[in-house]
């Protein structure tokens, strides 16, 4: 799985990234990719599987390859349109495999991202000019995820617009219900106040600082779902 989910590293034009993946056990339900030609950045996957263990983490390898496939192939298309394809081909190849799966799926428009938000966490908009950091507003009318046959979707668009600095940040619910032995999750406002005392670091670093306070904060508590971060940045 660590060969098939081998990221490329090249440095982007416009953009740079830097990620954290850790699965609870061997294997990962969570992924994520990273689309571009040459030095320019097309896009970034999220998603998160359903369950744990092997099954799950034979689905991401089915998943990928649909997603891959569907956001190259559909260049020129709607990206609701071609979320809304990799949900009809995932329920016919996966057969009667149960595991569905949350996520969003990105894509560079100059400036701008535009990306559509399948059952996941919403990212958080850091804003450099301003230095302030929230939650993309969610307009609530959007519902369903991935994989779920007979059961409607609606996957809405969003739009971010990027300035010099500004940084997007995307995350897995391993994140946030990240549990300490009090039983007590770390939280969305945590992560909100670790992203934003973070972000005049390098990208490696407040990646690695925000994982540090996700990991102190549990303590000695065995994690209990994968965790990824992914944070996004407008040179």
């Amino acid at each position: 799985q660590q060969s098939f989910f081998k990221h490329n590293e090249t440095i982007y034009e416009d953009w740079a990234i830097s990620y954290y993946n850790k699965p609870m056990a061997g294997v990962s339900g969570d992924f994520l990719d990273i689309y571009s030609t040459d030095n320019e950045l097309n896009g970034i996957g999220i998603f998160d599987v359903s369950g744990h263990g092997i099954a799950s983490g034979l689905v991401t390898m089915l998943v990928k390859n649909i997603i891959f496939q569907e956001f190259y192939n559909g260049r020129n298309d709607k990206l609701k349109s071609i979320i809304d394809r990799i949900n009809i081909r995932y329920i016919n190849e996966k057969g009667n495999i149960e595991n569905y799966l949350t996520g969003i799926l990105s894509r560079m428009d100059g400036n701008k991202i535009e990306f559509i938000n399948a059952g996941h966490s919403m990212p958080i908009f850091y804003n450099a000019k301003d230095d302030s950091a929230h939650y993309v507003e969610d307009d609530n009318t959007a519902f369903g995820a991935i994989g779920l046959p007979d059961i409607p979707t609606n996957f809405v668009s969003y739009m971010v617009e990027m300035n010099r600095g500004d940084e997007l940040i995307f995350f897995t619910d391993g994140a946030t219900e990240a549990t300490n032995a009090d039983g007590e999750d770390f939280g969305k406002d945590r992560l909100l106040k670790s992203i934003f005392r973070n972000a005049d670091r390098p990208l490696t670093t407040q990646v690695n600082c925000i994982v540090s306070d996700i990991l102190t904060f549990i303590g000695s508590e065995p994690q209990k779902d994968d965790i990824t971060i992914i944070i996004l940045k407008k040179k």
